[in-house]
């Protein structure tokens, strides 16, 4: 992972922790990053590696924007406005950033999604990529450790805005496949993903993604709640979204891990 994908990547944490941009507070992050191919240290004994970079943070107002208490993702769409996505009710919602309030739009994704009358998309995770923005469903299993297939869920929405009203469609057909892709790729044998995936989400080990970030070059990275790998976050790239969106099967780039002194990536 270069030093600009980094600070994307880590942009998108922050957000998806809460740290920014809208709190009050400050403090220092310090991430690592690995990108070794050897079998994870166990938990709590993380190899020793030197601070890739560390961003000092410092937020001098709080502001309340409302009509979600369950906001799970979150993508800035521009300097002044930012969408939010709620995994109960399946909305996107989109704000003026230094407006708080109402938001100004209201998305439902449902159709688009392809959700029954009961079902829902558990949406983790919101990413912008050039003018598509993502929208990803959990990928885990229910606190039964039974599968849900309606949290299996790539949506690409294209963005357009106009004196700021925006507008988004859909981009083809909902991808659906994403699981068995990642079951075909690398990390799932080196890591030991096999395990984790047939253990319930909410299992602080089980397979759950709950973060999107966008990279510099055009990558969309996967950043995962669980499992912890060594007690670090795992993130995988998926290198060509736009081509996904397109009908075409995703390629990924080679696994990151991020030392967060033992916390993974939660929307």
């Amino acid at each position: 992972m270069n030093k600009q994908s980094c600070i994307q990547t880590l942009r998108g944490i922050l957000f998806l922790m809460g740290l920014m941009p809208l709190l009050t507070g400050c403090g220092v992050a310090s991430v690592t990053s690995s990108g070794d191919q050897k079998r994870p240290s166990p938990p709590g004994k993380p190899d020793d590696k030197s601070p890739l970079l560390i961003v000092d943070y410092f937020m001098q107002h709080t502001a309340y924007f409302r009509g979600s208490c369950d906001g799970s993702g979150g993508a800035a769409l521009d300097k002044d406005h930012f969408a939010v996505v709620n995994d109960e009710t399946s909305h996107l919602l989109i704000y003026k950033r230094h407006d708080p309030g109402e938001p100004i739009q209201s998305i439902n994704l449902r159709k688009p999604l392809e959700l029954k009358k009961k079902e829902e998309g558990d949406l983790e995770a919101l990413a912008l990529v050039k003018d598509y923005l993502f929208v990803l469903g959990s990928h885990s299993r229910d606190r039964d450790g039974k599968k849900q297939k309606e949290r299996r869920k790539l949506l690409a929405l294209r963005l357009r805005s106009e004196s700021g009203v925006f507008d988004l469609k859909p981009l083809g057909d909902v991808y659906e496949d994403l699981m068995d892709d990642l079951e075909n790729h690398d990390a799932f044998d080196e890591l030991g993903l096999k395990q984790s995936a047939g253990e319930a989400g909410s299992d602080p080990e089980g397979f759950n993604i709950e973060g999107l970030c966008s990279g510099s070059d055009g990558v969309l990275w996967l950043c995962f709640r669980g499992p912890r790998i060594g007690a670090r976050a795992l993130l995988i790239p998926m290198i060509n979204p736009g081509d996904v969106v397109a009908g075409d099967r995703p390629r990924f780039g080679k696994y990151q891990l991020l030392d967060l002194q033992g916390r993974t990536i939660r929307g």
